[in-house]
């Protein structure tokens, strides 16, 4: 029987939706699911993820991170592992961004970059020395080392191999983000352009006891590619870093010859991992852009919403593209029917609500913006341009088939914008129509420059919840 819609669905319904995602992978609690902290006759005990550890009387607990959420996981340790702090034995450094949430007693939180500047920095750097002068200190039989890592943890642990400078590893980073480069992309080139990064910090811990604690904010959860793989064995190549750079074309930019030339003289010499002892490495994730799909699916239920949902499992296409197959698959799913050549949706999908009584589409994943050059480049991020994209496909959409949108970082911010996102409903789209009528506005102009930010300030339509501490990805709510 088709169950009936709801008679008042707001803006509001979807930002409830969307917080209940992001409140499923708030870090401390997830830490707390996950470490346990105890007393033995032969000391004390760490158990992580259903396996002990023991510390003994002598062994200390290191614990070192990287990441948007490391502040919030660090805190969240410390309080699961109180009798541990008590005693002295917890001894951390954690890079996190400026203005993050977290308090911490041993663990120290360092701001390794500016709020709302996912790019590497000087302080990011004396950060990573930081770290490894604090594991020179793990030499206990007994000691272990933990490393928290959440997403944002490649540009919050920069550490250049000697070859290149800071600046160069910077001016990369941003001509491949420029370009549309996806995370996979980015990341195994910043691997191989840095000490740390690509297992660097598993080489740095072998023969120890390492656990990580994975917060993932890569569709799919590839553990190589999440904050470009510090505890993980390196499964790209110099080569395949190179590849990726001639694909965007860089040999056209000179300011990247000498990172070519690094990159070719490096691709040339054999490169081995059989030296690294990781028998006692083990690479936990607690948390993904699936967990908070799941979540916001049953607040969705909760408020009276069928929803269906997907969480991308591979890195998605370009934002505009993204928004657009949202809007029309939207309208086919809440009219009954399946999607023609869907983005989203596989046969398994389908398995859940039927398509005649869903009224709420949840999705989560993480698409790349081409960026204009910088002389015409506005403001904005992934999804307030996903979300623009989105309402210029609504424009010619009837008024009563108008749903409501929303799009938003789980972390808080959305490029280098201190707001995740956007929004509209039709009251939104009507005023828009008045305004390009008036010729006021023009949203296409905004699209095109990548100033996505500043046209939903002028509508009023930006979503702002502030930093949440945590980071896996996006999510995009559709309301009937």
């Amino acid at each position: 029987m088709k169950l009936p819609i709801k008679s008042h669905v707001t803006i509001q319904d979807a930002k409830l939706i969307w917080q209940a995602g992001v409140d499923a992978v708030i870090p401390a609690p997830l830490i707390a699911k996950n470490v346990q902290c105890f007393t033995r006759n032969d000391g004390l005990v760490l158990k992580i993820a259903n396996q002990e550890y023991s510390l003994g009387s002598q062994g200390r607990l290191f614990v070192i991170g990287m990441g948007k959420a490391s502040a919030s996981m660090a805190q969240g340790l410390e309080e699961s592992c109180s009798s541990l702090l008590k005693s002295g034995r917890i001894l951390g450094h954690v890079n996190i961004p400026e203005g993050n949430p977290g308090r911490t007693t041993a663990i120290e939180l360092w701001p390794a970059r500016a709020a709302g500047c996912n790019e590497p920095s000087v302080a990011g750097v004396e950060g990573s020395y930081k770290i490894l002068q604090l594991l020179e200190q793990a030499t206990c039989p007994d000691d272990l080392i933990l490393c928290l890592v959440s997403g944002g943890g490649s540009a919050l642990l920069p550490l250049p191999i000697p070859e290149i400078t800071l600046d160069e590893k910077l001016y990369v980073t941003r001509f491949l983000s420029g370009a549309g480069a996806n995370i996979n992309e980015l990341n195994t080139v910043r691997k191989q352009l840095s000490l740390v990064k690509g297992g660097g910090l598993r080489r740095l811990c072998s023969g120890r006891r390492l656990v990580s604690l994975i917060l993932s904010d890569v569709p799919g959860d590839p553990l190589d590619i999440i904050a470009s793989g510090c505890t993980v064995a390196n499964a790209t190549t110099a080569r395949d870093a190179l590849t990726i750079l001639q694909n965007f074309h860089a040999e056209s930019d000179k300011s990247l010859d000498h990172i070519i030339h690094v990159l070719t003289e490096k691709s040339q010499k054999k490169e081995s991992d059989d030296s690294v002892d990781d028998r006692e490495h083990k690479n936990i994730i607690i948390g993904s852009n699936k967990t908070a799909v799941q979540a916001a699916a049953a607040k969705a239920r909760s408020l009276g919403y069928q929803p269906r949902t997907h969480s991308a499992t591979v890195c998605e296409g370009q934002a505009e593209a993204t928004g657009r197959a949202l809007i029309k698959e939207s309208r086919q799913i809440f009219d009954g029917s399946r999607p023609d050549h869907s983005l989203f949706w596989s046969d398994d999908d389908f398995d859940a609500v039927s398509l005649q009584d869903c009224d709420c589409i949840i999705s989560g994943g993480e698409p790349v913006v081409e960026l204009v050059p910088r002389e015409f480049r506005g403001l904005g991020g992934r999804n307030t341009q996903l979300v623009l994209a989105a309402l210029l496909e609504s424009l010619t959409t009837p008024e009563n088939c108008i749903p409501i949108f929303l799009s938003g970082g789980t972390d808080g911010e959305d490029g280098p914008t201190e707001s995740a996102g956007a929004y509209f409903d039709s009251t939104l789209i009507n005023r828009v129509k008045t305004a390009i009528q008036a010729k006021e506005l023009d949203p296409v102009d905004y699209l095109e420059r990548n100033d996505a930010w500043h046209f939903f300030e002028k509508i009023d339509a930006l979503f702002s919840p502030g930093a949440t501490g945590t980071n896996v990805c996006d999510l995009r709510i559709v309301l009937k």
